[in-house]
């Protein structure tokens, strides 16, 4: 960036030096031909210049012609003995190249610096339309964030920019959310459930509406938050608040901006976009939270049992283990002590089964549960097994068990065999009991 800076500015000193040496050969020909008023025309040529290039190349031919009127309107061309007449046109002239010049010129900048707020207002309307139409696509809202995270970054030409949420019951504010320019690293690890009394300072901010605009780091020593700028290399950081319902969620912001770090119009017209999205998202996780766990137990239900069966229809598993669960004597509690208590051992089996595998543990019916386990060993897979067996002993919780385990198999195969193996068990205790199944 500095780079084109650089190279723009030397482009316009070419423009102006170039205009400087025509208003020269402008004076050079008047002179030749004895135009015997050339301030008129000298004074439309400074208008042009001041109008096409500014103050700069304006005050240069502003000084060659006012050099030349001098040399023109002096006696023997001395540059400095006048007569009357000529000293009254001297001062016409000088009063024409400041008018020129304070007037002109300011209309110039006027104009240069509205076309700027104009196209600077267009590319923000333009950037906040590419983050509407990202928000409102039909996709996976964690990727449509993410994309949202990157039009901004490259918007302010940031290092970073980054969502974050505010948890008050647990004092804690976590970083949900980060894009991280190429090269730059991820800081997203490093910057979870961080103590909310760091950013005391930026929350003040935040509660009064107000954007956190960090210009210097060095302006947050004897601050918390010091050490943390520092071992992430920010130098400059813009932050704005999330607030619903007047109540400030979170903030979005951006590490070490290149431009557009003194205006957050962008991040704060974002605002309701992104707090709708998180809301949007939290709804959805909720929804799916309901569709996939058994409401009674906590563990995956028959549905997403199926939508994992399904993932694995066509393809084998490999270093699986699974297991299949049935309570004994369930019918028998619900028919003698009411269904409350069959529902009590129903919740108590889950607990012993969540405590060892609550990401791999389902409820597919009234008292039927399925492990399955990818990519473990059998050793430690059975190990694990054996402190389920032991949790449930110590419930008091009667059950029967079969278990399967393979380097390589089709997942609904593996799982048939272990429910062949759960009634063999479940067989084996009946028979030890006395009693038949089907009646208990």
């Amino acid at each position: 960036m500095k780079i084109l800076e650089a190279v723009k500015q030397d482009e316009n000193n070419k423009w102006i030096l170039l205009m400087g040496v025509l208003q020269i050969m402008a004076c050079v020909i008047m002179y030749w031909v004895n135009i015997s008023n050339p301030n008129i025309i000298l004074f439309v040529i400074l208008s042009a210049v001041l109008v096409q290039f500014g103050y700069k190349a304006g005050i240069l031919c502003g000084g060659i012609t006012f050099i030349y009127s001098l040399f023109f309107f002096s006696i023997e061309h001395s540059f400095w003995r006048f007569d009357a007449d000529n000293w009254n046109k001297m001062l016409v002239v000088v009063f024409g190249i400041v008018a020129n010049v304070l007037i002109v010129g300011s209309l110039k900048e006027r104009m240069e610096r509205t076309n700027r707020e104009r196209i600077h207002q267009l590319e923000i309307a333009t950037t906040l339309n590419r983050c509407a139409a990202e928000l409102s696509a039909d996709r996976n809202t964690h990727a449509a964030i993410y994309n949202l995270l990157g039009i901004i970054c490259n918007y302010f030409q940031a290092d970073r920019s980054y969502i974050f949420d505010i948890n008050y019951d647990r004092q804690i504010v976590t970083n949900t959310y980060e894009y991280a320019a190429e090269g730059v690293s991820q800081q997203i690890d490093n910057l979870q459930e961080v103590p909310l009394f760091i950013i005391d300072v930026w929350m003040d901010r935040f509660q009064k509406g107000e954007v956190y605009y960090i210009a210097d780091a060095e302006q947050e020593k004897g601050y918390p938050t010091y050490e943390m700028l520092v071992e992430q290399n920010i130098k400059r950081l813009l932050t704005v608040p999330l607030k619903k319902n007047g109540k400030v969620t979170g903030f979005i912001g951006v590490d070490n901006p290149r431009t557009h770090f003194d205006d957050a119009t962008l991040l704060e017209s974002l605002q309701y976009f992104i707090v709708n999205s998180q809301s949007s998202k939290r709804q959805q996780d909720r929804l799916q939270f309901l569709s996939f766990r058994d409401m009674l137990t906590g563990l995956y239900n028959r549905n997403k049992y199926m939508k994992v069966l399904e993932s694995c229809e066509h393809f084998p598993v490999r270093d699986t283990g699974v297991a299949y669960i049935d309570l004994n004597g369930l019918k028998q509690i619900n028919d003698n002590l009411g269904h409350e208590a069959g529902d009590r051992l129903i919740c108590n089996a889950a607990k012993g089964i969540l405590k060892t595998f609550p990401e791999d543990s389902y409820r597919i019916g009234g008292d039927e549960f399925v492990i399955i386990v990818p990519e473990t060993e059998e050793a430690d897979f059975k190990d694990r097994i054996d402190q389920v067996e032991k949790d449930l002993a110590e419930a008091n919780v009667s059950f029967s068990m079969g278990l399967e385990w393979k380097k390589e198999g089709m997942l609904e195969a593996m799982l048939k065999s272990a429910e062949k193996r759960m009634y063999l068990d479940k067989n084996a205790y009946y028979r030890e009991k006395g009693r038949d199944r089907r009646c208990s």
